[in-house]
């Protein structure tokens, strides 16, 4: 039995290797817990953050309906309400085993734009949890957001081998080629088999995927026109996440016609989505500020000083450096 042992002379019965379920909950709040899980895999978050509600309702001591809730307000733009939702959690962490309540440190980190303590607890939950899943989704994001893209690549084929065939693979992958690699061609392909595997995900992937190849073939100008096009018709609608890679597209889209004044202000516009200190925000921030340049005095100098104060993060200790670039030219 795969990752138990051998069956010999003697009959064995395997270990039970999957959790334990919650016979002791309302079977109500585990179901739709459950339904919850599901809801947050396709990314409808708002059906998951009613189902939550309810279930939180019947079973207010349960941490990890918390914690996904947690999660979800963050997916779902709505930082103060995750905020509150962790809190609460990490008031009753002491009830979780180590492995559980370093999660939960990881979480806290990672909402607190400390992206070093946030990565630090995320690789020791993985140590205690070599099967997690979302571990791994949510340290490869943090590790792109720090630019440790080799780390961020590692990840990949683990999170292929954990659940196989799930479109979040290919999306992690898609970004990974267009943000990491700059291979449109890769990068089409990626995001159309998202599409393919789950064509009702409230993102508009199947409405990039010609865009990317109109850009793909050179036409930079008619992509540009279909991606405001896309924005225009699209982006109130969508989750924060969404907006963000919408308007991380154009981003890079502009900066590759040459145009780095709007691909910079297009980061603010991403920044803006989230809370100031957020590190998503930082991150958008620290973008803006290298696509402008480190001329002193200049737009570019200023996201750096914003980036810098902004708290305990990689992010801080990347803009203090090329704000030491800056002052040395």
């Amino acid at each position: 039995v795969r990752g138990v042992g051998y069956r010999l002379d003697t009959p064995v019965e395997p270990l039970e290797t999957t959790p334990t379920p919650e016979t002791d909950r309302d079977p109500a709040a585990v179901a739709d817990y459950r339904r919850a899980i599901e809801c947050v895999d396709a990314m409808a978050h708002g059906k998951a953050l009613a189902l939550l509600a309810g279930v939180v309702a019947i079973e207010p001591d349960w941490v990890a309906a918390r914690t996904l809730l947690a999660w979800t307000h963050m997916w779902a733009g709505e930082l103060d309400q995750a905020r509150a939702a962790l809190d609460t959690a990490l008031e009753m962490s002491d009830r979780l085993s180590d492995p559980d309540q370093m999660t939960l440190r990881a979480i806290h980190a990672s909402f607190a734009g400390d992206a070093v303590a946030a990565i630090a607890r995320f690789e020791l939950a993985l140590e205690a949890n070599p099967t997690g899943y979302w571990l791994r989704v949510n340290l490869m994001g943090l590790y792109w957001l720090v630019g440790r893209e080799d780390s961020a690549a590692a990840l990949l084929d683990q999170i292929d081998e954990l659940r196989p065939g799930f479109y979040l693979n290919s999306w992690q992958r898609g970004f990974h080629e267009l943000l990491s690699n700059g291979d449109l061609a890769a990068a089409r392909e990626q995001f159309a088999e998202v599409a393919r595997l789950h064509p009702e995900l409230p993102l508009p992937l199947a409405e990039v995927i010609p865009i990317l190849q109109v850009w793909e073939t050179g036409d930079r100008g008619l992509a540009l026109e279909m991606m405001d096009g896309l924005i225009a018709a699209r982006i109130g609608g969508l989750p924060p996440v969404g907006a963000d890679q919408l308007l991380t597209f154009r981003s890079r889209l502009l900066a590759d016609l040459g145009d780095i004044e709007g691909a910079g202000d297009d980061q603010w516009r991403a920044a803006d989505l989230y809370g100031p200190n957020d590190s998503w925000s930082l991150y958008h921030a620290l973008e803006s500020g290298l696509l402008a340049g480190a001329a002193p005095g200049q737009p570019g100098v200023r996201a750096l000083e914003r980036v810098a104060a902004g708290g305990s993060s990689l992010l801080t200790a990347q803009a203090h450096g090329w704000l030491g670039v800056a002052a040395a030219v």
